[in-house]
C-alpha cells in the first residue's frame, strides 16, 4: 500500500506544514491513515539563542510533542531501502495524483511546504484552508500545549482587526549558528530590522490607527522597535504573553501560540517561513512576502533612512549593513560606499567570512587587481582554514557561493 509522507528533517514548522498537506491529500484519497510523518531527530541546543534573548528552535523529540496514540497512528521512524518515492509536486492535479497513488507504481508520495493550491489546479483554496483547519484540530498534541493555543485565540480576539509582521531572525543572523555565513542559503528567510520598520511605516501611512502585531524570535530587537514608535497600537506577541509567562517554558509552546495568533490576522507580512505558511492555511489572512513589497531603489532609500535610528545588536547591524551593500549594488552605489558597508559589517561580525568573500569579489569586479591580491593574501595568512571552509561550503546539492 502506498503512503503520503511528510519527510522533512528541518524545523517543526516545516514538518507540520508538510504533514498537514499529507493529511489533506489522504482525506482526498479516502483514508487519513494513508498520511504519515517521518520524525527524525530531537532536541536542539538553544543555549546560544537564549544567551541572545532569542526564542530558539522549537524542535523536540516526537514523544515530547504528540500523544502516544498520534505516534502509533501516523509516525514512522525509518524508510526501507529501495523505496519508490515521488514528490507530489510532480502532479498537476489531485486527480492525477490519485490515479498514480492507486496504480502501485510508488511506495511514498512526498508532500511539500506551503499551499497545495500552488501546485494543483483542481484545489479550491477556501475549501482547502477550511479543511486544513479541521485537520489541524486532529493533531493530538500533549496536554501542556493546549493552553498556548486557546490563549492565542483569546488574545487575538481581544485585539480584533490587526496586521501581523513576522520578524524572522535568530539562527540566520546571530553568531551562535554558522548558517549566517553560507551566502543566500537561508538568508531569504531573515528579516533585517530596517525592513520591519519600512513595512510598519508603509502601513501606518495608510492608516495611522492601524493595529500592528510583531511576531518573531529576536525579542530585544522587537522591543526596541516598539519603544521607538511609542504607539499603543503596536504590540508584540511576547508582550501579550508577559503576564502569564510561566505557562510558556518550552519553545514549542511559543511556536504554537505564534501560529494561532498569526492565523487570526487580516494580513501577514512574512519572508516565507514555514510557521507563517501554517498560519496562512489555518486562517483567512492575506499572505504577503515582505521582500517583494519594495523595489531595490525603494528598499535602499528606506534602509538608509532607518539604519542607525535604533541601535540594535552587533549581529543585527552587521546583517543590515550587508543588506545595504546588496541594495546599493543593485542601484549602482559608489564602490567606496559599498566597501564601507562590508568593512563595517566585518567590524561587527569579524568571524563572518561571507563579508570578506563579497569584498574580494567587489574588488575584482572593479578591476582593482592589486588590492584584491593583497587582500586575499592577507586573509590566507591570517585565517586561511576558516575562509576556505566558508568559500567552499557544500550543501546536499551545491556550493553556497
Amino acid at each position: 500500500m502506498a503512503l503520503v509522507l511528510a519527510n522533512r528533517t528541518d524545523g517543526s514548522g516545516s514538518r507540520l506544514n508538510a504533514f498537514l498537506n499529507a493529511l489533506y491529500i489522504a482525506q482526498y484519497l479516502g483514508d487519513l491513515s494513508y498520511a504519515k510523518i517521518l520524525w527524525i531527530g530531537g532536541t536542539r541546543d538553544n543555549t546560544g539563542a537564549n544567551k541572545n534573548h532569542i526564542i530558539g528552535s522549537s524542535l523536540d523529540k516526537v514523544d515530547k510533542i504528540f500523544s502516544q496514540n498520534f505516534i502509533n497512528s501516523y509516525c514512522i521512524h525509518t524508510l526501507p531501502k529501495d523505496t519508490r518515492i515521488i514528490d507530489v509536486t510532480h502532479f498537476k492535479s489531485l486527480q492525477s495524483l490519485k490515479d498514480s497513488f492507486f496504480s502501485n507504481k510508488y511506495d511514498y508520495f512526498i508532500t511539500p511546504l506551503g499551499s497545495l493550491a500552488w501546485y494543483f489546479h483542481d484545489i479550491n483554496l477556501n475549501e482547502y484552508r477550511a479543511m486544513t483547519l479541521y485537520l489541524w484540530k486532529k493533531l493530538d498534541f500533549l496536554p501542556e500545549f493546549n493552553y498556548p493555543i486557546s490563549k492565542a485565540y483569546e488574545e487575538a480576539g481581544k485585539i480584533g482587526d490587526f496586521i501581523a509582521i513576522h520578524f524572522r531572525s535568530g539562527d540566520v543572523i546571530y553568531d551562535y549558528f554558522p548558517i549566517r555565513k553560507h551566502n543566500f542559503l537561508a538568508m531569504s528567510l531573515a528579516s533585517c530590522c530596517e525592513l520591519i520598520l519600512s513595512l510598519m511605516q508603509n502601513e501606518l501611512l495608510k492608516n495611522k490607527n492601524q493595529t500592528i502585531v510583531i511576531v518573531g524570535d529576536d525579542l530585544d530587537s522587537i522591543q526596541k522597535i516598539i519603544d521607538f514608535h511609542n504607539n499603543p497600537n503596536i504590540v508584540s506577541t511576547d508582550k501579550l504573553r508577559e503576564n502569564d509567562a510561566y505557562h510558556y517554558n518550552k519553545e514549542f509552546q511559543l511556536f504554537l501560540y505564534d501560529i494561532i495568533f498569526l492565523s487570526q490576522a487580516k494580513k501577514i507580512y512574512t519572508t516565507g517561513s514555514a510557521l507563517t505558511k501554517i498560519a496562512y492555511l489555518l486562517g483567512n489572512a492575506d499572505y504577503i512576502l515582505s521582500n517583494n513589497i519594495f523595489t531595490p531603489k525603494e528598499c535602499y532609500k528606506n534602509f538608509k533612512q532607518f539604519y542607525g535610528k535604533i541601535i540594535f545588536s552587533p549581529m543585527q547591524r552587521a546583517y543590515s549593513l550587508f543588506q545595504l551593500f546588496l541594495m546599493g549594488s543593485k542601484t549602482y552605489e559608489d564602490i567606496g560606499i559599498l566597501k564601507i558597508y562590508l568593512l563595517s559589517a566585518l567590524d561587527l561580525d569579524p568571524d563572518n567570512d561571507k563579508y570578506r568573500i563579497y569584498f574580494l569579489v567587489l574588488l575584482l569586479q572593479n578591476n582593482e587587481w592589486q588590492e584584491a591580491e593583497f587582500y586575499l593574501q592577507n586573509i590566507l595568512n591570517t585565517r586561511k582554514e576558516e575562509f576556505l571552509e566558508t568559500l567552499f561550503f557544500y550543501t546536499y546539492y551545491k556550493t553556497t557561493f
